[in-house]
């Protein structure tokens, strides 16, 4: 009888204990983490690898007050959360129902320092897939974040992209061209100290000041894109530091023996800012590269959103 009573009580414990675990599974404890929406204001087409989207996996650094953490891209919308429990921020710990937020990712890498203050070097081999992408610095400038609304951080480029359309016209000219900015010259900086956008005129962009310890001239090999636009057989591009290039020497070897040149004179202008983007379409006729004389806007220069 004692042994009939002990099992009935080993029973209800049991079902007891049973309860209260499926009870916590089904009614789980709401995280406060912090977590974010990313977007890149305009084109996303610079990271090359992934078509348009984020790379999940890419690390973000991300600043709330003065505390840096380090997120990670989970998915191709965009959606970032904190690398591990330590880079994690929580509403519970900040002790607020409202924060300030900046944020930037330089392509990818794996960074936590600020770039503001930094020497930014391009990568000259920018054909290569991630040294093209890994020349793409972005940044989210200061916005306020509410404990009860959507995280969203938008990333502005940072670069000057150039993109060359080509065209080939004669027929007599033959084999894949390889596209050099800067030919026998070479371009004048390959690095330079950026500072992070701050409130004025354009607080969504920062500023590049030429690194006078450092005077390199460069070439670069830019990254062929998959789909040139309509028209044309080839394009290609390139990220630049925002610095003023005055003439911008553009070679194409077509491997056969030709090899053609042009020089963008810019000298009145300077169309390399901090996110812009600058589009020519160049075509190779009469044994010269040039610009076609039938377009009524070989040359453009536009922001990314364009």
């Amino acid at each position: 009888m004692k042994l009939s009573k002990l099992l009935n009580i080993v029973i209800v414990m049991s079902v007891f204990l049973f309860s209260a675990c499926s009870t916590e599974e089904e009614d789980p404890q709401v995280s406060s983490d912090l977590v974010f929406h990313l977007q890149i204001d305009g084109e996303r087409d610079s990271r090359a690898t992934v078509d348009g989207s984020w790379t999940v996996g890419d690390i973000i650094a991300v600043q709330v007050g003065t505390t840096v953490k380090k997120y990670i891209v989970k998915d191709e919308s965009g959606k970032a959360e904190g690398l591990d429990k330590a880079n994690t921020f929580n509403w519970d710990d900040l002790g607020s129902s409202s924060v300030t937020v900046k944020a930037w990712s330089y392509g990818g890498k794996d960074i936590i320092d600020d770039p503001s203050g930094a020497t930014i070097t391009l990568q000259e081999d920018q054909s290569d897939d991630t040294n093209y992408y890994g020349c793409d610095l972005l940044y989210a400038p200061e916005v306020t974040v509410n404990m009860d609304e959507p995280a969203v951080l938008t990333f502005y480029h940072q670069m000057t992209l150039v993109r060359i359309n080509l065209r080939v016209e004669d027929t007599n000219i033959t084999g894949i061209p390889k596209v050099l900015f800067g030919g026998d010259y070479g371009l004048p900086e390959g690095t330079a100290i950026y500072s992070a956008p701050a409130n004025g005129a354009n607080p969504n962009y920062g500023s590049f000041a030429k690194n006078e310890q450092i005077e390199t001239m460069i070439n670069i090999t830019p990254h062929q894109e998959d789909w040139p636009p309509q028209g044309y057989d080839y394009s290609y591009s390139a990220f630049f530091l925002p610095l003023e290039q005055p003439t911008l020497e553009i070679s194409v070897d077509m491997n056969d023996g030709n090899v053609f040149y042009y020089f963008w004179d810019n000298a009145n202008q300077n169309p390399f800012q901090a996110g812009s983007r600058i589009t020519l379409n160049l075509t190779i006729k009469n044994k010269q590269l040039s610009l076609p004389s039938n377009e009524s806007m070989p040359v453009t220069v536009a922001d990314w959103n364009v």
